[in-house]
C-alpha cells in the first residue's frame, strides 16, 4: 500500500505552523530567560555568580523546564514529520504534466 501526501495539505499546514507566534514568556521566568536561556542559546557561558538568585525561586526551574520541553516537543514531532516525507517514494506520473 502507497502513502499518499496531498500537497496542498500539507503546505496548508506547515503554513500554519509558520504563522503560530510561540505563546508569551509567563513574567515569573522571564528574569531566566533574558539572564540564562538567552545566553545559552547564543552560545555565551552563564556563570552562576553572574545569577541574581533573589528574582527567581527553585520552583521557577521546573516551570522553565516545562515551559522549554513544549517547545522541544514540537521540534520533535516537525522532526518525525521530516522523517516520515523522506522515506516516502516519489509519484511517478504515466505522462508529461505541464504547470
Amino acid at each position: 500500500m502507497a502513502n499518499k501526501v496531498d500537497p496542498e495539505l500539507l503546505l496548508q499546514n506547515m503554513l500554519a505552523l509558520l504563522e503560530k507566534e510561540p505563546p508569551p514568556v509567563p513574567e515569573d521566568l522571564r528574569y531566566l530567560m533574558d539572564a540564562v536561556v538567552a545566553p545559552l542559546l547564543n552560545e555565551r557561558a552563564v556563570p552562576l555568580s553572574s545569577l541574581d538568585y533573589s528574582r527567581f525561586e527553585e520552583s521557577d526551574l521546573d516551570s522553565l523546564e516545562r515551559y522549554i520541553d513544549r517547545f522541544a516537543d514540537k521540534d520533535h514531532l516537525l522532526r518525525l514529520l521530516g522523517d516520515e516525507l523522506g522515506r516516502l517514494s516519489p509519484l511517478c506520473l504515466p505522462g508529461p504534466v505541464f504547470c
